[in-house]
């Protein structure tokens, strides 16, 4: 994890998506056009992936580049108060 704890590495990132999305490796491997070692090497950290394979995968996942890198993202908000909130956005109040 990196940035205070709130985002991970790219590769923990991969690991994270697939299993979210119960898909094998095997599988988006011949979805990216790798075979399942190297795939397997990317979410290990080993081998460092190409942008083009990442965005396949954006494709893939039907998220856009920016949805893929923030995908489990946690970010605290700060409300009125001073509760802390999780989520991306500050929830709406109606006054």
């Amino acid at each position: 994890m990196n940035i205070a704890g709130l985002r991970m590495e790219l590769h923990e990132l991969l690991r994270k998506i697939r299993r979210d999305a119960n898909v094998s490796q095997e599988n988006v491997a011949d979805e990216i056009g790798v075979d399942a070692t190297t795939y397997g090497r990317y979410e290990k950290g080993e081998t460092q992936i190409k942008f083009e394979h990442v965005v396949k995968l954006a494709e893939f996942y039907k998220m856009s580049l920016d949805a893929f890198y923030r995908y489990g993202q946690t970010v605290r908000v700060e409300d009125e108060v001073g509760e802390n909130r999780e989520g991306f956005k500050k929830e709406e109040t109606t006054r």
